[in-house]
């Protein structure tokens, strides 16, 4: 296993890291044995009662006849580069004749390397299927792809995809081509790695837990002191679209910059929120500054649907002159009276389509919207045909030739 350290990608440097170690699964009834090797931790290898092994083969069928609990599961040699590995592993299998069903589970010789032969590597080489990839956090220039697959765990499609594209970022890692790599300056090389992905910025936020008070790093610094629940749950609780995820392990989550935004009623009736239970927060209608206690209230009073109420609060769709102006008060409290007048302004975001008018090419009549067209002519109220004839002009719909009005 090679990764380049030097300057130059001829001239290569065997530089193997001591990650790899050979563990054995011995059967407590019958002694038989089963050897392995890998690279990481392993209780990672072997998962949940030995779930990590391919359904079908002789050692994971033990698993399910016999037990988990009836192996003994250790490891006999740490610290190993891969190349150590395969040796000892091919040894150990020779030596107690694991092979053989009679002595144990292993369905071939062991010490198989995954590396490609040199006649084949510099044929790929020569038609540029195989280039050097460097990490740019570490540094380190693999030989290829699939070395650094290997050493690192992602995947090698996934590490070629990033450099052919050149968006160097994959997850919360950088990768780029070494032809690549060499042409960048230091400060564009600063800049690459200063970009973190949305989802990965979530996974470093600080989070609070409003019963006890206490400040982690992350989610997973949480459920490591809170371990019946997940990380996942944790970030669920903090970011509050869903209403089933109000608590985890029995407790109340927010992210830190939120928490901090919050005064001492809010953070009271975020504590009084139950699992299942939505979180209503107060809203009001611009036009008429009439305050509703949640949603549903205002729904009800009003015969708009929630939906709308919703939609015109989070921003996605003002609304209508008809269905008025809405924001949540806490919003409301925090916006200047620019930015109200703003919003009242604006009649329609979102489906502006639906409101523009159109005409009728044969009868030369205006219609101020799609819906009072397809009403006009008989068609479905939610037709999306009269717009489709709109952008082709050979189409036609109940007998009619349709444009829009500018």
């Amino acid at each position: 296993m090679y990764l380049i350290k030097g300057d130059e990608v001829n001239d290569l440097v065997l530089y193997e890291p001591r990650i790899f170690r050979l563990y054995v699964h011995e059967n407590k009834i019958n002694k038989k044995k089963y050897f392995g090797i890998t690279k990481n931790q392993a209780f990672e290898r072997w998962e949940r009662y030995g779930s990590g092994y391919k359904r079908g083969t002789h050692i994971r069928n033990a698993f399910l006849k016999y037990g988990w609990d009836s192996f003994n599961h250790f490891v006999v040699i740490d610290n190993l580069t891969y190349s150590e590995a395969l040796t000892y592993e091919k040894a150990f299998i020779a030596l107690y004749k694991t092979t053989d069903r009679a002595y144990g589970y292993n369905k071939d010789k062991g010490g198989k390397d995954f590396m490609i032969r040199a006649e084949v590597r510099k044929k790929l080489e020569e038609r540029e299927y195989i280039k050097p990839v460097v990490h740019m956090e570490t540094g380190i220039v693999y030989s290829d792809s699939n070395i650094a697959s290997y050493y690192t765990g992602y995947k090698a499609s996934s590490i070629r995809r990033t450099c052919n594209s050149k968006k160097f970022l994959l997850f919360n890692s950088h990768w780029a081509y070494k032809c690549d790599y060499d042409k960048l300056t230091n400060e564009e090389i600063d800049k690459i790695l200063k970009t973190t992905p949305k989802n990965y910025m979530d996974d470093n936020r600080k989070v609070v837990c409003l019963e006890s008070g206490e400040v982690f790093d992350n989610a997973k610094c949480a459920q490591k002191v809170y371990t019946s629940t997940t990380a996942e749950c944790i970030k669920a609780c903090c970011k509050k679209y869903d209403p089933n995820r109000i608590t985890a392990a029995k407790k109340h989550w927010l992210y830190l910059s939120d928490y901090n935004k919050l005064t001492k009623e809010e953070i009271e009736a975020e504590l009084k929120t139950k699992q299942g239970q939505k979180v209503s927060k107060a809203v009001i209608k611009l036009e008429t500054k009439e305050v509703f206690s949640s949603i549903e209230e205002a729904s009800s009073k009003t015969g708009l649907s929630s939906k709308t109420i919703r939609y015109s609060c989070t921003g996605q769709w003002i609304t209508t002159p008809k269905n008025g102006h809405w924001m949540f008060k806490s919003d409301y409290n925090k916006a200047t009276p620019k930015e109200i007048e703003e919003r009242l302004k604006i009649s329609m975001k979102g489906k502006m389509h639906n409101m523009r008018k159109v005409k009728c090419i044969e009868t030369g009549e205006v219609f101020k919207s799609i819906t009072e067209a397809n009403e006009a002519v008989g068609g479905c109220k939610n037709s999306s045909m009269i717009s489709k004839c709109c952008k082709n002009p050979h189409l036609s719909y109940k007998g009619y030739h349709w444009e829009y009005v500018s």
